[in-house]
């Protein structure tokens, strides 16, 4: 998955210094310490912004757990707020909700309309 920053210029730098990496004119540390200062911040969600999430999408529940790699029992906790999701669960969730992942996927899922009475 490619990573988020918080400007195309910034993501621009973030190339330029993966290049400046790879020939190993700057190592590792000084590549975390960009990421660090530079990716877009993953916050915590609330559980009722977790069910507007899902809401906007307007996907059912276990179509929102299938894009999201988790069971449906576990969509319905964090809604419920008996389950907070943290570091790499909270991503994809951010993602959807700033990017409409999930209705963009699910648009490129449907079969094409294929018309069968076709004018004459």
């Amino acid at each position: 998955m490619r990573k988020k920053y918080k400007s195309d210029a910034m993501d621009a730098i973030h190339e330029t210094t993966n290049a400046l990496q790879d020939v190993c004119a700057i190592g590792k540390q000084t590549m975390r310490h960009f990421d660090d200062a530079y990716l877009m911040p993953v916050l915590p969600l609330q559980p009722e912004e977790i069910k507007a999430i899902r809401d906007t999408e307007h996907v059912s529940k276990t179509v929102f757990a299938n894009h999201l790699k988790v069971t449906s029992s576990l969509v319905s906790k964090r809604v419920r707020g008996e389950k907070r999701p943290s570091g790499a669960s909270l991503k994809p969730l951010s993602l959807v909700q700033k990017e409409r992942i999930c209705h963009r996927r699910l648009a490129a899922q449907l079969p094409p309309v294929h018309n069968d009475f076709q004018k004459s």
